[in-house]
């Protein structure tokens, strides 16, 4: 029964892949390309964030020698099987680079400017640091079960390297791939707000796959109800942590009352689409984590805690909609089916090489 279930989830994934893949096409070779690249880019930042929180996680509990979770740190683990298929989206997305980075021909930007936003040192420096993190994260994770499994020396140095390597190549993201779609707008909390945001819903999709794991694909006593009660401790602590950035970032910006600086909050707080956006992606991935997960209840009942899981990815999802789409177009939301199937492609694609990583790295 169980393996029925499991090879239905894998068809179901080959199908989503096939159709998102399908209208990626048409959207990219049809009239308005640039509905499909800033969807791309939005399901980029969020599915490669999900990955590479998977080392992160597993990291910070052996930086931390910490002897709870360990259940956790392999389904955490399993998440990297992603990065290096984000490697190959990053390169991708070379194609539709004048769909994305307005600075190209739409807005015009200073000659210091162009030192940096430049196409060839933007994906250069993007390619290089997420490939490094990528070799990281697979040696850190061997180096670490090695110890495990056979006594050798714990890998705390390199957990510890990867983790600032983290950090770094993360804020360099978040300038590059949000903060310059407007150029003209700066902000000094925006890496850490990516890179905080990207291990927030990470927690949330560990929490996913656990609990589906521990019904269909685990053994019964691979994880406990401990195991929950802990990762919905640290979710519920970054729920609180994500929250208090977006607060920070928003009143030093508000009381500073630069126009340069306001205009992007004013777009997304005040002019709708985005209104509704933004107050819906912090409903679902901040209101209701916080009620629910502030009880004991809320974080051990498997169905509960699955279920706010998926309701912080998908608020995520809209959360980097927020960041993304209104910069490049601040005057109305296009949100169709293709959207969706482009999406669902994004999807099926995380499914399938996730299911190579539950096999190397979990269920074994």
């Amino acid at each position: 029964m169980q393996n029925t279930k499991i090879k239905t989830i894998r068809i179901a994934a080959i199908l989503f892949l096939g159709l998102g893949t399908i209208f990626g096409l048409i959207g990219a070779l049809g009239d308005n390309p640039s509905r499909m690249w800033q969807l791309y880019l939005v399901n980029f930042l969020l599915w490669t964030g999900i990955a590479q929180s998977g080392s992160v996680f597993s990291a910070t509990l052996e930086i931390t020698n910490a002897r709870w979770g360990k259940p956790m740190q392999k389904v955490a683990e399993s998440l990297i099987s992603f990065l290096p298929v984000s490697l190959l989206l990053l390169i991708i997305m070379l194609a539709g680079a004048e769909h994305i980075f307005p600075w190209l021909s739409k807005i015009h930007i200073g000659e210091s400017k162009k030192i940096y936003l430049n196409l060839p040192f933007l994906f250069a420096r993007n390619l290089i640091g997420m490939g490094l993190l990528t070799v990281l994260s697979f040696i850190f994770i061997k180096k670490r079960r090695q110890a495990d499994e056979k006594g050798t020396t714990r890998p705390h140095a390199l957990a510890v390297f990867l983790l600032l390597s983290y950090v770094v190549v993360y804020t360099i993201i978040a300038f590059d791939f949000v903060m310059s779609l407007s150029p003209h707008w700066y902000s000094t909390i925006m890496g850490m707000h990516i890179f905080t945001s990207c291990f927030y819903t990470g927690l949330a999709v560990i929490t996913i796959i656990a609990v589906f794991g521990r019904w269909h694909l685990f053994p019964n006593n691979f994880m406990s109800d401990g195991d929950f009660h802990d990762i919905g401790k640290l979710t519920f602590g970054f729920a609180l942590f994500w929250m208090s950035l977006l607060w920070s970032q928003y009143l030093v910006i508000w009381y500073g009352n630069i126009p340069e600086e306001t205009e992007f909050l004013h777009l997304r707080f005040n002019e709708q689409p985005w209104a509704t956006l933004t107050w819906m992606f912090i409903f679902l991935a901040f209101v209701i984590p916080f009620i629910i997960l502030m009880n004991r209840k809320g974080k051990t009942n498997q169905i509960v805690s699955g279920t706010v899981g998926f309701l912080i990815l998908i608020g995520s999802y809209i959360h980097f909609m927020v960041l993304v789409i209104p910069s490049l177009n601040p005057h109305h939301l296009t949100y169709g089916l293709s959207e969706i199937l482009i999406s669902v492609g994004f999807v099926g694609l995380f499914i399938l090489s996730h299911d190579i990583g539950l096999k190397r790295f979990a269920i074994k």
